[in-house]
């Protein structure tokens, strides 16, 4: 996710800045906890690969930290600068997701998963 994105994330969940001695993932950058009541109002995060018409979604369960406590930490990685997005697709995107790679012919399939 940019940077840009993440903050207009943090501003719609309200939150607020936490240091975490273990946090969600190891991205370089800081976290923010909010009230675990507001996940469902927040939106899917959409991308889109190359020509594709095809939106892939990250629905909030999979990007919110919960730690059951009633605190909500977004466990989502940024990179990139300002808008600008580097693809790093990991365990946050793929939760629901089938990933196949074609190492012989370098490619790469996604699926949902349908549960």
């Amino acid at each position: 996710m940019s940077d840009n994105a993440y903050l207009n994330l943090i501003k719609k969940a309200e939150a607020t800045k936490i240091v975490m001695a273990s946090p969600p993932n190891n991205g370089d950058q800081d976290f923010f906890e909010f009230d675990c009541a507001r996940t469902a109002s927040l939106p899917p995060i959409k991308y889109k690969f190359g020509e594709s018409k095809r939106f892939w979604e990250i629905l909030p369960r999979n990007y919110v930290a919960d730690y059951e406590n009633g605190t909500c930490v977004l466990d989502i990685r940024t990179l990139g600068d300002e808008d600008f997005i580097i693809g790093n697709f990991g365990e946050t995107f793929s939760k629901d997701k089938y990933i196949l790679m074609d190492f012989e012919k370098l490619r790469v399939g996604i699926s949902d998963v349908k549960w």
